[in-house]
């Protein structure tokens, strides 16, 4: 997770009260990274508006973890952004987010992006941590706090116990709703299959 997690990404103390100003500012932090230097910051904030308009993407207790996949993203992209004086992001529990972490992830990495969105998500579980990020005074401080926090490595995420369950879509839409249920799940491992119907050949 400290390799996807870019210190020029990591900001504190933003002033931004509501989403489409913290959108616009996670936005041009996001293009701070190289790895983004063949994508433009317009390209950026619409992606993280389309992912919105399908809900929002506050996690609760204060916290928001803005994500999207790009075609032209060659790596992840993991950036950090304290707001303590909250903005308005239409959480479920009303709770004004103070704590961003974003997720810029390339299109064809889906079952790595949904590791990571599990992986942090049980990191903002823990309130006490999520305290501590949001008083971080520096960058450095902020980015030591999260690491410790999200602790374990993506890569060794083991489950106890394995079910196996097939979901057919056609609709790219309802597709990325399941998507984002399933994302919320511990310990998943998904595989995504692309098929067309038979009239296509």
């Amino acid at each position: 997770l400290s390799e996807l997690l870019r210190s020029e990404c990591i900001r504190v103390q933003s002033n931004a009260d509501d989403k489409a100003l913290a959108l616009c500012e996670i936005a041009s932090l996001a293009k701070n990274s190289s790895v983004l230097k063949n994508v433009s910051e317009e390209a950026i904030l619409e992606a993280f508006q389309d992912r919105e308009t399908l809900g929002s993407t506050a996690f609760g207790h204060g916290a928001a973890i803005p994500h999207c996949r790009m075609r032209d993203a060659k790596d992840f992209v993991i950036g950090l952004m304290t707001i303590p004086r909250g903005a308005e992001f239409e959480a479920e529990d009303h709770c004004k987010v103070q704590l961003i972490v974003f997720i810029i992830a390339p299109r064809q990495q889906s079952d790595m992006h949904i590791r990571l969105l599990s992986t942090i998500s049980r990191a903002l579980q823990d309130e006490a941590a999520v305290g501590k990020m949001i008083a971080a005074k520096d960058a450095k401080q902020l980015q030591e706090i999260f690491l410790e926090a999200a602790g374990e490595d993506i890569s060794e995420q083991i489950s106890l116990r394995r079910n196996l369950i097939h979901i057919f879509v056609q609709d790219e839409n309802v597709f990325r709703g399941i998507l984002e249920a399933l994302c919320g799940l511990e310990t998943i491992s998904l595989s995504v299959f692309d098929a067309q119907r038979s009239r296509s050949f």
